[in-house]
């Protein structure tokens, strides 16, 4: 009975991450639309992107290297996605739009 409910447990929260990916909300928009409490939303995320084959511990890192520029060029921090896109000119002024931007991005 314990492993049934389990498993149905899980299928619920592989359709919210589903409805949550095609819903183009954050996470935590997402989580208070649905009446979901964020910190289970994110302990069954990675609980369920550690499984084989879901993109979790065994999956290649999302952490980039991080490497010092010359002092030409703008100023302010770039940040350079794995796509090769690139956010130049950030600074305290719109850091926080860099944030949410890069939450959508997840």
């Amino acid at each position: 009975m314990l492993d049934q409910q389990t498993s149905l447990r899980q299928e619920d929260w592989r359709q919210h991450f589903e409805a949550w990916r095609s819903s183009g909300q954050s996470q935590r928009a997402y989580c208070e639309s649905a009446g979901l409490k964020y910190s289970r939303f994110c302990y069954w995320r990675r609980k369920l992107e550690g499984e084989p084959g879901q993109g979790g511990a065994g999956a290649a890192s999302r952490f980039v290297p991080v490497a010092l520029g010359g002092t030409g060029g703008t100023a302010g921090l770039r940040v350079v996605l794995p796509n090769g896109a690139e956010l130049q000119g950030i600074d305290a002024d719109n850091l926080a739009l860099v944030g949410q931007l890069l939450a959508r991005l997840s």
